[in-house]
């Protein structure tokens, strides 16, 4: 049986999952809506509107840095591994796995499915519908226009408007990115990437080299859930200190 080693696909889908798992992300979730205000004017009328706005705007970073780290390296996580899948997929001869190689992301999906099956994704159809809209987002956010989005609040791009057929709770006129931050919206990248992994490791039928992310995915939220840091530990260790 082949070797292999180190598979950086399995660490950005380990990242995927600790996004998802966080617990700092489901508080982000409850409190995007509206900080307590009652709480923070109890300071003092100048000194509680700015714990409020610091509130505000310490979210609204979050929720652009949350978007922004997920939607990247799901995109990374699937371009790394099909190109393992191309490097270790024994019936491909050099120069197949070359041409595959310098592919653009979609393509090499498709091409890898040709060349193993005959047949390829149908662009319509899932996963591969969700996977290429995830790789337009991905492509929004690495290409972000620094004019358009200067300003205080701008629309999404135009090609991101199949996201609300995606995502449930997600705003027609949703701001970009921060206004992407939903647990709907996480649910469907994490599952999204798992789907596509899915759909290619069928046609490669061979799991010594496909990524389980079943199995990964229960090893993370245990790993994650037994390190978590109790906050209720955490704020009685820092009142002691």
């Amino acid at each position: 049986m082949m070797q292999i080693g180190e598979r950086i696909s399995l660490d950005l889908w380990e990242m995927i999952e600790r996004i998802c798992f966080d617990a700092d992300i489901e508080y982000l979730m409850d409190a995007r809506g509206e900080p307590d205000i009652e709480d923070s004017l109890s300071h003092g009328m100048e000194a509680g509107l700015e714990r409020y706005s610091r509130h505000l705007f310490y979210f609204e970073k979050r929720q652009r840095y949350t978007v922004i780290t997920i939607g990247i390296i799901a995109v990374a996580c699937l371009e790394a591994y099909v190109n393992e899948l191309i490097v270790l997929v024994p019936n491909l001869s050099e120069a197949q796995r070359n041409k595959v190689l310098k592919e653009r992301l979609r393509d090499k999906y498709q091409n890898l499915s040709e060349l193993l099956s005959g047949k390829t994704f149908k662009a319509n159809n899932e996963p591969f519908n969700s996977f290429s809209l995830l790789v337009d987002l991905r492509n929004a956010l690495v290409h972000f226009d620094p004019i358009s989005g200067g300003k205080k609040v701008h629309l999404h791009p135009p090609k991101l408007n199949r996201l609300t057929s995606k995502i449930p709770d997600l705003h027609p006129m949703f701001a970009f990115p921060e206004g992407l931050i939903t647990a709907s919206f996480l649910s469907w990248v994490r599952d999204t990437v798992a789907s596509m992994i899915r759909a290619i490791n069928i046609i490669v039928e061979d799991p010594s080299i496909c990524l389980n992310t079943d199995v990964h995915s229960h090893t993370v939220a245990n790993t994650w859930e037994q390190n978590k840091p109790n906050k209720a530990n955490a704020a009685d260790s820092k009142t002691r200190g």
